[in-house]
């Protein structure tokens, strides 16, 4: 799980919006397991984004790019990984996640199950 972590990671740092991937794993087939928007599939949850940041396992990186992070936009939720009900690490929005900190902001989130990442990632733990 920590190597696929450190890959994506390098793989989120190099994609931009909806042409984000991981390995074969593109973010519209994502989508299609949680839903795209708040509107969509699977409930978003209101979380402040310095709560977040206590909850999650795996805290995201400080390194941004921060002309990304200025124009990143919190009206699309963040992917987290869940397991067993904890927060791993942001799988999608680590941008917007920043900014969302920065100003001291309540973001939307979608939870992916670690059985769906699995799935996706092709049973890789």
């Amino acid at each position: 799980m920590k190597l696929l972590l450190e890959n994506w990671r390098g793989y989120l740092n190099e994609a931009h919006g909806l042409d984000t991937t991981w390995d074969d794993v593109h973010i519209n087939d994502v989508f299609e397991i949680i839903g795209k928007s708040c509107e969509e599939g699977r409930k978003c949850k209101s979380i402040p984004a310095s709560k977040l940041r206590k909850r999650l396992k795996n805290k995201p990186s400080v390194g941004l790019d921060p002309a990304r992070v200025a124009k990143a936009s919190l009206q699309f939720p963040l992917i987290v990984v869940v397991d067993n009900g904890e927060y791993q690490y942001i799988m999608d929005g680590n941008h917007r996640f920043a900014r969302a900190e920065a100003e001291d902001a309540i973001v939307q989130v979608k939870e992916l199950d670690i059985e769906e990442y699995n799935k996706l990632f092709g049973g890789a733990e």
